[in-house]
Protein backbone atom coordinates (compact mmCIF):
# COMPACT_ATOMS: atom_id res chain seq x y z
CA UNK A 1 0.00 0.00 0.00
CA UNK A 2 1.03 3.85 -0.57
CA UNK A 3 -0.18 6.81 0.78
CA UNK A 4 -1.54 10.02 -0.53
CA UNK A 5 -2.86 12.77 1.88
CA UNK A 6 -3.34 16.78 2.36
CA UNK A 7 -5.98 19.25 3.77
CA UNK A 8 -9.17 20.14 2.49
CA UNK A 9 -9.70 23.76 3.19
CA UNK A 10 -13.24 25.42 2.71
CA UNK A 11 -14.66 29.44 3.74
CA UNK A 12 -13.22 29.84 7.34
CA UNK A 13 -16.58 31.57 8.05
CA UNK A 14 -18.35 28.34 7.20
CA UNK A 15 -19.82 26.61 10.19
CA UNK A 16 -20.27 22.69 9.35
CA UNK A 17 -22.67 20.80 11.08
CA UNK A 18 -22.16 17.64 12.99
CA UNK A 19 -23.69 15.53 10.08
CA UNK A 20 -21.11 16.99 7.40
CA UNK A 21 -19.34 14.41 5.71
CA UNK A 22 -16.31 14.66 3.45
CA UNK A 23 -15.34 12.23 0.30
CA UNK A 24 -12.39 11.93 -0.77
CA UNK A 25 -11.56 10.23 -3.80
CA UNK A 26 -8.15 9.58 -6.17
CA UNK A 27 -9.96 8.87 -9.52
CA UNK A 28 -7.68 7.79 -12.73
CA UNK A 29 -8.61 10.67 -15.01
CA UNK A 30 -6.45 9.09 -18.24
CA UNK A 31 -8.07 9.40 -21.76
CA UNK A 32 -8.73 6.05 -22.87
CA UNK A 33 -10.45 4.50 -25.70
CA UNK A 34 -12.48 1.63 -24.09
CA UNK A 35 -13.36 3.10 -20.01
CA UNK A 36 -13.71 6.43 -18.21
CA UNK A 37 -11.27 5.48 -16.02
CA UNK A 38 -12.59 5.09 -12.00
CA UNK A 39 -12.20 5.30 -8.37
CA UNK A 40 -8.75 3.93 -7.04
CA UNK A 41 -9.72 4.58 -3.08
CA UNK A 42 -11.75 7.04 -1.68
CA UNK A 43 -11.40 7.85 2.26
CA UNK A 44 -14.41 9.35 4.05
CA UNK A 45 -14.21 11.69 7.05
CA UNK A 46 -16.70 12.83 9.72
CA UNK A 47 -16.62 15.06 12.71
CA UNK A 48 -14.55 17.82 10.38
CA UNK A 49 -14.04 20.36 12.82
CA UNK A 50 -12.96 23.56 11.28
CA UNK A 51 -11.08 23.77 8.03
CA UNK A 52 -8.02 23.05 7.41
CA UNK A 53 -9.39 18.85 7.66
CA UNK A 54 -6.55 16.63 7.19
CA UNK A 55 -6.79 13.61 5.13
CA UNK A 56 -4.68 10.46 4.66
CA UNK A 57 -5.66 7.98 2.61
CA UNK A 58 -3.95 4.64 1.55
CA UNK A 59 -4.26 3.24 -1.90
CA UNK A 60 -2.94 0.04 -3.74
CA UNK A 61 -0.15 1.45 -5.37
CA UNK A 62 -0.15 -2.39 -8.22
CA UNK A 63 -3.45 0.14 -9.90
CA UNK A 64 -1.08 3.26 -11.30
CA UNK A 65 0.63 3.35 -13.63
CA UNK A 66 3.30 5.54 -14.46
CA UNK A 67 2.14 6.47 -18.11
CA UNK A 68 -1.90 6.80 -16.39
CA UNK A 69 -3.22 9.94 -15.34
CA UNK A 70 -4.69 10.19 -11.07
CA UNK A 71 -6.14 13.32 -9.74
CA UNK A 72 -8.14 14.26 -5.98
CA UNK A 73 -11.92 14.68 -6.04
CA UNK A 74 -13.16 16.15 -2.50
CA UNK A 75 -16.30 17.61 -1.52
CA UNK A 76 -18.21 18.11 1.62
CA UNK A 77 -21.90 16.53 2.47
CA UNK A 78 -24.68 17.18 4.21
CA UNK A 79 -28.19 14.69 4.16
CA UNK A 80 -27.59 13.82 0.70
CA UNK A 81 -26.51 17.44 -0.63
CA UNK A 82 -23.43 18.90 -2.01
CA UNK A 83 -22.16 21.64 0.14
CA UNK A 84 -18.71 22.11 -1.26
CA UNK A 85 -16.77 20.67 -3.68
CA UNK A 86 -13.38 20.87 -5.82
CA UNK A 87 -13.63 23.36 -8.53
CA UNK A 88 -9.92 22.63 -10.00
CA UNK A 89 -8.41 19.57 -11.06
CA UNK A 90 -5.97 18.28 -8.73
CA UNK A 91 -3.75 16.31 -10.47
CA UNK A 92 -1.54 13.85 -8.24
CA UNK A 93 1.15 10.97 -8.04
CA UNK A 94 2.25 10.80 -11.62
CA UNK A 95 3.69 12.82 -13.95
CA UNK A 96 5.79 14.57 -11.59
CA UNK A 97 2.78 14.78 -9.33
CA UNK A 98 2.92 15.30 -6.15
CA UNK A 99 1.37 13.14 -3.61
CA UNK A 100 0.55 15.62 -1.01
CA UNK A 101 -2.26 18.35 -2.11
CA UNK A 102 -3.78 20.88 -0.97
CA UNK A 103 -7.61 21.20 -1.76
CA UNK A 104 -9.45 24.43 -2.33
CA UNK A 105 -13.07 23.53 -2.14
CA UNK A 106 -15.71 25.77 -3.01
CA UNK A 107 -19.65 25.88 -2.61
CA UNK A 108 -21.65 24.18 -4.85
Amino acid sequence: MANLSGTLTYPSTTRLPPDAVAYVTLVDVSPRQDTSGGMIARQILSNLGSAPVSFQMNYDRKKICADCSYAIQAQIVVKGKVLFRNASAYPVLTRGNPSIVNILLKPV
